[in-house]
């Protein structure tokens, strides 16, 4: 994670504010510049990716994905133990409502 916030304060890109153009542009930088491995790519955007979806779970972006039904989508649904857990948070009140979407999000 340290490499890819180095790689945005050296092109004074605010990592919450970046685009995916800007995210690709750090990935062909890791291949053309840096000349890593696939699998060094693949393992240092998987941190990046963890980040950003940390950031939308904690209400600190937007999710901008496409607003369709994950089954009408043909994507995976969630699995029975995420259903239960998110049952059981908010029948213990642990859920709140993130910002301004009013979106649900468990609670520490």
């Amino acid at each position: 994670m340290r490499a890819y916030l180095d790689w945005c304060g050296e092109r004074r890109v605010d990592p919450l504010a970046a685009s995916r153009p800007q995210v690709e542009l750090y990935v062909r930088w890791m291949q053309e510049v840096r000349r890593f491995k696939p699998s060094t790519v693949s393992r240092r955007m998987s941190i990046v990716a963890g980040f950003y979806r940390t950031a939308v779970i904690g209400c600190q972006l937007e999710d901008s994905r496409p607003n369709t039904s994950i089954a009408s989508a043909g994507g995976a649904q969630p699995s029975a133990p995420e259903v239960e857990l998110a049952a059981e948070a908010e029948a213990e009140g642990r859920v709140e409502e993130c910002g301004d979407t009013g979106e649900a999000i468990m609670a520490a």
